[in-house]
């Protein structure tokens, strides 16, 4: 069952958090991936909201971690557009690909650009590519203008980076143990 833009029942349950009635609508039959071609599937309605406890149920409930929908692509970029650190540990730990593109960025690009630094720390914690360049060849240290993201970035790499005319570069340095 949709509704007129191609939503389904599960998929307003997991928008709204409702843990019961999701599982109810998944015990009367609801798909957990459902074919969607506008509106997110209820894996992603549950990271763009926040709705850890959802994500999780819609996991151990087969919900494929990889789909990508729309401009926005995994349901971790999802999490990491919006800053929900719970969600993307989440993600990430049932086996999420911190480095999936899609729509030209990776999570940890999505995740900088915002500032969501408590996001990024978790990306880096499950192996994202800090090299990884995005459609502009832009990695995520050049996309991020909070300080916090790029210390921990500039750390992550064992890198300095500094202007040097109009673009960045990075040169290596030895980090001091004292």
């Amino acid at each position: 069952m949709h509704n007129i833009d191609g939503s389904t029942p599960l998929c307003f349950a997991c928008a709204k958090g409702s843990l019961q009635c999701a599982l109810l609508l998944i015990d009367a039959g609801a798909e957990v991936n459902p074919s969607l071609t506008i509106t997110f599937p209820p894996l992603h309605e549950a990271a763009l909201n926040g709705h850890v406890d959802c994500i999780e149920m819609l996991l151990k409930m087969g919900a494929n971690l990889e789909k990508s929908e729309n401009q926005f692509g995994t349901a971790l970029h999802v999490a990491c557009t919006r800053g929900f650190v719970d969600c993307v540990q989440s993600l990430l730990h049932a086996g999420a690909n911190p480095n999936a593109i899609k729509r030209h960025h990776a999570p940890l690009h999505t995740a900088a650009y915002f500032g969501f630094a408590d996001c990024v720390s978790a990306l880096l914690e499950y192996g994202a590519n800090i090299y990884q360049g995005n459609a502009r060849s832009m990695r995520p240290i050049e996309m991020t203008g909070n300080e916090a993201c790029r210390k921990m970035l500039l750390t992550q790499a064992g890198k300095k980076l500094i202007k040097v005319g109009y673009g960045l570069m990075l040169l290596k340095f030895k980090m001091s143990t004292t």
